[in-house]
C-alpha cells in the first residue's frame, strides 16, 4: 500500500512538471564579433512563449496516471481488507472443527476404551481393535492439523493487523 501511494505521489508531481513544461527554460547569449578598426557585441535573449502549444495532451496524461494510481491504491487496500476478512472467517470454520474434532475425540477415546476392555475379555477380534487404533490416530491427527491451522490463521491475521497499525501511524 505505502508503495501504491509513493507512485501516486510521484504522478502528482509529473503534472506540475509537464505543467512546467510549457515555458521552457529562457537562455542568453552573448556574442561579438571584430572586423577591421570595429568590434561589435551582442546579447541575444531567447524565451519561448506558447501561442498554440499548452502542453493539455502531457498534463491530460498525467493527470490520467494521477487517477490511476489513485484507483490502484484503493484497490490494493481493499484487496488487503478483503483477505483479512477472509482469514477471518477462515479462523471461525476452524475453530468450529475443532470443537467439532474435541467432541469426536473425546467419543473415540471412550470407544477405544470400550474396544479394549472387549479384547482383553475376548469378546471382540484383534482386527476390530486396530481399526480402533487406527481411527483415533486420524481423529487425533485431524484435530492436530486443524490446530496447526488455526494458529497459522491467526498468525497471518495478526501480522496484517500489526502492518496496517504501523502505516496508519504517523
Amino acid at each position: 500500500v505505502k508503495i501504491k501511494e509513493i507512485i501516486a505521489k510521484i504522478n502528482a508531481e509529473q503534472i506540475e512538471l509537464t505543467k512546467n513544461d510549457i515555458y521552457s527554460n529562457p537562455t542568453v547569449g552573448l556574442g561579438g564579433k571584430r572586423e577591421t578598426g570595429t568590434t561589435s557585441m551582442g546579447v541575444s535573449v531567447n524565451i519561448l512563449w506558447p501561442f498554440w502549444y499548452d502542453n493539455t495532451g502531457e498534463i491530460i496524461e498525467a493527470e490520467a496516471e494521477v487517477e490511476k494510481a489513485r484507483q490502484d491504491t484503493q484497490y490494493f487496500k481493499r484487496f488487503v481488507e478483503m483477505n483479512i476478512y477472509i482469514l477471518c472467517i477462515e479462523a471461525e470454520n476452524i475453530a468450529r472443527q475443532i470443537a467439532n474434532f474435541k467432541n469426536n475425540l473425546e467419543q473415540s477415546n471412550n470407544i477405544l476404551n470400550q474396544v479394549d476392555l472387549q479384547y482383553k475379555e475376548g469378546k471382540t477380534d484383534f482386527l476390530t481393535y486396530l481399526d480402533t487404533l487406527r481411527t483415533m490416530k486420524n481423529i487425533k491427527l485431524g484435530f492436530y492439523r486443524e490446530i496447526v491451522n488455526y494458529h497459522k490463521n491467526t498468525a497471518l491475521i495478526e501480522k496484517y493487523l500489526a502492518k496496517a497499525n504501523r502505516e496508519a501511524k504517523p
